[in-house]
């Protein structure tokens, strides 16, 4: 269809989406939802019912013409557009290669993976997600919902991930410790989405290098989808080696627990004998032998090496001393600035140690001066 002088290109439109998951099927869909959609558009996801969700699917299989739209068909492409879920801009490269059904038992959980994977595309930085409900469809662990989501990315770049996720409704809680190789995640605490994120920039127990880490556990990751969008998780029996680290890291001196230590060999045993590779690729060998020894007995770990993590002693200390024996692996040149963040923590810290979000100013200075007196009190002996 030809175009006459002066007249205007016929507009080409396109579905697209952060992530995209079809609720036809699920309960939710039985209170009348169709589509659960995250907008491209920094917000809240959208449902879609009726018109909305069935002229949302025709344009996700065959982008079309505006000329071929009758009046109504128009008005719910551009109430779709003003959404951030339809497009005619050829700029937009964001939308959702698949439409599939939510395999986990929350929804709009499942739309945090989707979103972390797009924001990290964004801004150029590999991520691999971790723990969480792939381990249960691995059969690496009993549980299949996680209250959070875990993601791992090198070294630095969790600082920029975690800048990018603040127009997405998420607030970072940056440690004293920032920058210093001593937090091995980011925590960011969401607010309408009520799903916390931790950011991981290394892990617990490996004796290697976080960057040379990173890189075997992405070198052997797969594929798997959350709400039609491609992202990444570590193999098996690598895996099953972070969860083992997990269940039996110190958590403020306490060591684990029985339940915690029967965890680790569950997930160790149901990923099979190549776990022992990957501790021992992986540095893993100081805090995973006594368990690998238990799951496979003493011959199978012959030559397993067991060199002790560096960050291993102070997360075994408890209370201050904890803090104190953290500190003294700081560089010279970071020590000023962790000690007066020790000192007097952000206020971005306080609200979230105070759980007070609209605390006054007065109050949180009270609350520093309370924790800073306790500290010392506690590392002079007192009570």
């Amino acid at each position: 269809m030809s175009t006459g002088a002066g007249s205007r290109p016929a507009k080409t439109w396109r579905s697209v989406a952060v992530g995209a998951l079809d609720l036809v099927g699920h309960p939710i869909g039985e209170e009348g939802y169709e589509l659960l959609l995250l907008p491209i558009n920094a917000g809240a996801p959208a449902y879609l019912w009726g018109d909305g969700a069935a002229t949302w699917r025709r344009l996700l299989e065959h982008p079309a013409a505006d000329e071929t739209f009758d009046e109504h068909t128009s008005d719910v492409v551009r109430q779709l557009e003003e959404m951030g879920l339809a497009t005619a801009s050829p700029d937009v490269d964001r939308g959702a290669v698949e439409l599939s059904p939510p395999w986990l038992r929350s929804p709009q959980h499942e739309l945090v993976y989707a979103l972390l994977a797009e924001v990290a595309r964004q801004n150029a930085i590999e991520i691999v997600f971790i723990k969480g409900p792939a381990l249960h469809a691995q059969g690496l662990r009993a549980r299949e919902h996680s209250g959070d989501v875990d993601c791992w990315v090198r070294p630095g770049d969790e600082v920029r991930l975690a800048e990018a996720m603040v127009a997405w409704g998420w607030t970072p809680l940056y440690s004293a410790f920032l920058g210093t190789g001593v937090p091995h995640s980011l925590t960011l605490q969401p607010a309408e989405w009520g799903c916390a994120i931790d950011v991981h920039s290394r892990f617990p127990g490996m004796a290697i290098s976080p960057e040379v880490a990173f890189e075997y556990v992405q070198a052997s990751s797969e594929s798997r989808a959350y709400a039609g969008v491609r992202v990444q998780t570590p193999s098996r029996s690598e895996h099953a080696v972070i969860t083992a680290l997990h269940e039996l890291r110190p958590t403020h001196g306490r060591q684990p627990n029985p339940v915690q230590a029967a965890n680790a060999r569950h997930a160790l045993e149901a990923a099979g004998h190549d776990t022992i590779r990957s501790a021992n690729d992986l540095g893993a060998g100081y805090v995973l032998r006594q368990v690998l020894r238990d799951a496979y007995g003493e011959s199978s770990i012959d030559g397993l090496a067991t060199p002790r993590p560096e960050d291993w002693a102070w997360r075994s200390a408890s209370g201050p001393r904890r803090y104190v024996k953290a500190f003294l692996t700081v560089p010279w040149r970071h020590r000023a600035r962790v000690l007066g963040r020790l000192i007097w923590p952000s206020t971005a810290m306080m609200l979230s140690v105070e759980d007070a979000p609209d605390a006054p100013a007065r109050t949180l200075v009270l609350a520093r001066v309370r924790r800073f007196s306790r500290a010392v009190r506690a590392l002079l002996g007192g009570k």
